[in-house]
């Protein structure tokens, strides 16, 4: 599901883009912390949540490129998030969230095909006794010029992606 995610964020990051180099999109907006506990991945529950986490915050995104020398678009998009919340035992957290995707050859290559690594860093960090929500994931894919996905890795640590709660409002 990740990977999807990151397709998307470079076909978007390559609609925006403009002739030339440099910032493309940079853009601070609201975000809502909404970590619900529970196992049941289809629900997208977090197993790691005391229980159902609360709050509010800000994301900035920013997607950049470079064209090089042959004209070729390299893209990167970072994405950080902070806010606060509450649980309802009254437990107060603190959100920390950075994530980085990179297109590692042009995008797209000569040949038609992408390859992209995204990072993920979620910390949901607890202001009391609860036990920290950490996600951290790294993916890494590439796409050849027929849609076929050739390398499809993604390396987790950390709570269930679940658990990453944060939504646009």
């Amino acid at each position: 599901m990740k990977i999807l995610f990151v397709v998307a964020v470079l076909v978007v990051g390559f609609a925006l883009w403009p002739l030339g180099a440099g910032i493309v999109y940079n853009s601070v907006d609201p975000l809502i912390i909404d970590v619900v506990p529970g196992t049941d991945p289809v629900l997208g529950q977090c197993p790691d949540a005391p229980s159902h986490i609360i709050g509010a915050g800000k994301g900035l995104t920013l997607i950049r490129s470079t064209t090089s020398a042959d004209g070729m678009l390299h893209m990167g998009i970072t994405f950080n998030a902070t806010g606060k919340a509450i649980d309802t035992n009254g437990g107060k957290w603190v959100l920390n969230d950075g994530d980085n995707f990179l297109s590692l050859n042009a995008f797209p290559g000569p040949d038609g095909s992408y390859e992209a690594t995204a990072t993920e860093n979620f910390h949901l960090i607890s202001q009391g006794s609860a036990k920290d929500i950490k996600v951290h994931a790294v993916m890494h894919i590439k796409v050849l010029a027929n849609g076929t996905i050739a390398v499809n890795l993604e390396r987790d640590r950390g709570a269930s992606e679940f658990c990453e709660g944060i939504f646009a409002p």
